[in-house]
């Protein structure tokens, strides 16, 4: 389709979560800048960025963005961005706050740690971000090592919803999601009466969104302290609540099921 162009923006999905996909950037982004050497390549990683392998540099991206209470670990209210000096071109004045030709001498003075005002930011949120920020860099190991994390941990989620005789939404590995899963409910189990079952062992889960199947499937994410803390044993605490579940609606598991397995044993 870039070969139809020339188009002025490429914007791409890290994480899809609707369905559970997660997108292959770097084949994308180089591909298009190949095709396209001036397009603006940008990528919504809200379900993505903190856990799934994002490299702006490397891959020639112009701009990425986050919402902070996602893979990061942080209460909802901050939007996360970076931009490319590509992308900084075409800044055009919109209104007033949010106006990125005024933030950006606040910005830079505060990486001088100067201090500059242009109007009063969510110092709270701004705070919590950095905590988390500092524990994804020092504390779980660094970017490299949380990438593989992530990966072992939505590829034995995956295997555990196979394990268990359920269907995937989207295919296993590559062009899955590292950070949820979106799963089918067997033909016997009623979807209201499984996420109210899970409610009661204290495990929240999502409802379908894509339109065509949204009643057919429920989704469980896997991101943040959850996966990145395996001793608070929040993913196994889920993994059960499943199997209960399941059980008390009638689903019948693969005779060589082996129930309450650890995750890193499957």
């Amino acid at each position: 389709a870039l070969h139809v162009g020339p188009f002025k923006l490429l914007h791409i999905i890290h994480v899809e979560s609707s369905l559970s996909i997660g997108n292959d950037i770097e084949t994308i982004a180089l591909a298009a800048r190949k095709i396209q050497p001036e397009i603006l390549i940008c990528v919504d990683g809200v379900c993505a960025t903190g856990a799934e392998e994002l490299r702006f540099d490397a891959w020639d991206i112009d701009a990425a963005f986050t919402g902070s209470q996602k893979a990061c670990g942080v209460p909802p209210g901050l939007m996360i961005l970076v931009l490319s000096q590509r992308a900084m071109k075409h800044i055009k004045p919109q209104t007033y706050y949010s106006d990125l030709t005024r933030w950006l001498p606040i910005m830079q003075a505060y990486e001088k740690r100067v201090g500059s005002y242009f109007c009063t930011p969510s110092v709270n949120l701004v705070v919590a971000l950095n905590v988390s920020l500092t524990r994804l860099l020092n504390v779980y190991g660094g970017m490299e090592k949380i990438f593989v994390t992530m990966k072992t941990i939505g590829q034995n989620m995956r295997d555990r919803v196979l394990a268990m005789g359920l269907k995937l939404v989207s295919p296993s590995g590559k062009g899955a999601s590292n950070t949820m899963t979106s799963i089918y409910y067997p033909d016997n189990v009623d979807g209201g009466q499984f996420r109210s079952a899970m409610s009661k062992h204290n495990c929240i889960i999502a409802g379908g969104l894509h339109p065509a199947i949204k009643t057919k499937y429920f989704r469980i994410g896997h991101m943040g302290i959850s996966a990145l803390e395996p001793e608070r044993g929040h993913l196994e605490q889920l993994v059960a609540a499943m199997e209960s579940c399941l059980r008390e609606c009638g689903h019948v598991f693969p005779k060589d099921y082996v129930p309450s397995q650890p995750l890193a044993q499957l």
